[in-house]
């Protein structure tokens, strides 16, 4: 699992940018004005809600995201932030619509949805103003995009699992190429007011956002944020077992005795320790090396060539393809994996 503020990004510019392209957005879809504030000119450019599909309180809304720094905690507050505005977004619905009308509207199905008049319409007005799809729609070429997030993010492998890589790339003509996907770690289909908020938007992979963690909830209290440093230094590690009688390894995950246990619980909720036995065989070919050469495996690399005076970082990287530093987890996948390993082999030493 990465931790988001321990890489090398530059996370305030990052906060900046979003807070700036996307605040104008919201102003615009909130109020059908230009913002006041210089933004460049994005204003002029988006689309607002002046159509008749407005429900009778969306004044309501608008009054909500204008009131209390809202629109600022909205686009950039931390997560704990977040979950604060959700639950008060949960208290306007019940004032307005009655107690537990909420609740009760996202279990609906999308079918019984659209009976439900001008409680359906306050919600499509949500969805249409912190409207997630246009922000991943819009081009590479666009001031600020999912393209430029991820970008500015810098992460290389899945934040998650660590087992893909998440790269964004253009085409020479600055077109869509490839990008992360992006996580909202508050799914947007029950937490809708979160659906654009920064620190809400994990870039991992197809994997992880889809199959495995899909719309589960977890829960900032015994669950590990990627933009939450408490828990990250939780001390777990991977290691595997080998079965003699049937030749079979399974790798598992392993906590500290002292350890508060929030990393642990969201690698199994996640299942990230059963997607890492896909790859038993990157597993093998270690357990191999092991075999077949000494624990001052790396020395004698850097011996063989002194001349070019490699550190060990880079004979790490060039031997495994992964990264040593921890905070250059995120660079490669499978770096946090081969790194327990190799520890656990003794083919890297315990105090690197």
């Amino acid at each position: 699992m990465i931790c988001l503020l321990d890489t090398n990004i530059d996370f305030q510019k990052l906060k900046d940018v979003h807070l700036g392209y996307l605040s104008c957005y919201l102003t615009k879809r909130l109020t059908a004005a230009e913002c006041i504030n210089p933004c460049m000119g994005y204003c002029s450019g988006f689309p607002n809600r002046q159509d008749g599909s407005k429900s009778l309180n969306f004044n309501h809304l608008v009054n909500f995201v204008f009131s209390n720094n809202r629109l600022e905690k909205i686009l950039i507050g931390t997560p704990s932030e977040l979950l604060k505005l959700h639950n008060e977004l949960i208290q306007l619905v019940d004032n307005i619509y009655g107690i537990g009308e909420f609740d009760r509207y996202l279990n609906l199905s999308k079918k019984a949805r659209v009976i439900e008049g001008e409680l359906n319409k306050f919600f499509r007005d949500i969805s249409a103003v912190f409207n997630y799809s246009w922000f991943i729609g819009l081009e590479p070429h666009e001031d600020y995009n999912a393209y430029r997030l991820t970008e500015l993010l810098k992460v290389r492998a899945c934040t998650y699992c660590n087992r893909a890589y998440t790269l964004t790339r253009t085409t020479s003509t600055n077109g869509k190429l490839m990008r992360p996907q992006l996580d909202h770690w508050y799914p947007k289909s029950k937490f809708p007011l979160l659906a654009i908020s920064l620190q809400n938007l994990i870039p991992s992979c197809y994997h992880c956002n889809g199959s495995v963690k899909s719309d589960t909830i977890l829960d900032l209290n015994i669950h590990y944020h990627p933009y939450v440093r408490d828990g990250i230094n939780d001390d777990l590690t991977y290691d595997y077992f080998h079965y003699g009688a049937l030749d079979k390894y399974r790798v598992f995950i392993k906590k500290s005795y002292l350890a508060s246990g929030k990393l642990f619980k969201t690698y199994k909720e996640l299942r990230i320790d059963e997607m890492y036995n896909a790859h038993v065989d990157e597993l093998k070919d270690l357990i191999k090396i092991k075999q077949a050469y000494s624990s001052s495996y790396i020395d004698k690399i850097q011996d063989l060539f002194k001349d070019t005076q490699l550190t060990n970082e880079e004979v790490y990287r060039l031997l495994f393809g992964t990264e040593l530093d921890e905070k250059n987890f995120h660079k490669r996948p499978m770096s946090k994996f081969k790194h327990d390993i190799l520890k656990e082999l003794g083919i890297i030493k315990k105090d690197i």
